[in-house]
């Protein structure tokens, strides 16, 4: 990973670029043009080729934008200031999008049970992430990505019974 210096005329091409490969819905969000820095990193859905050699059959790459994982402390003064307390962020906003339309399917995904280190709350929050990905979970075959969950199925299940 390398940090590099850029200009607004740089990051505003490169939007347009990466525009036809973005959902809809997240186009309403883009490249803050004022950045001066960028963190430039490699595509880790891909085996570079200076390890291809150590390397046999498919390449996996998982990846997981686990969110923030922390409820916060709201005073509890009435029955909302009590949901809010014992939701995380992440369950709260998951919530309010569903009922936006934004996501079809409310996800029982949770970063709280993710972060939690207890293995079978991580493991269930896993599961939920594979039940309903939403943006949260993208698995790349070969550095095409997939919507096949199979493969993870198989490594939480190993890491699971271990």
């Amino acid at each position: 990973m390398h940090l590099v210096q850029t200009t607004p005329s740089f990051l505003k091409k490169l939007e347009q670029k990466i525009a036809p490969c973005r959902p809809e819905y997240r186009r309403v969000k883009g490249i803050d043009h004022s950045e001066l820095l960028v963190i430039v990193a490699p595509d880790a859905a891909r085996i570079p080729p200076s390890l291809s050699g150590y390397s046999y059959g498919s390449a996996i790459c998982v990846e997981i934008k686990p969110k923030f994982g922390a409820f916060f402390l709201w005073p509890s003064t009435d029955s909302v200031h009590t949901v809010k307390s014992s939701s995380g962020l992440f369950c709260l906003r998951q919530n309010h999008s569903t009922k936006q339309s934004r996501w079809q399917q409310l996800s029982n995904y949770c970063p709280c049970d993710l972060f939690s280190g207890d293995r079978s709350r991580m493991a269930r929050s896993l599961w939920a992430l594979l039940d309903t990905p939403q943006i949260n979970l993208r698995i790349h075959l070969v550095g095409s990505w997939s919507t096949s969950t199979s493969h993870c199925m198989v490594l939480i299940d190993t890491w699971t019974l271990n």
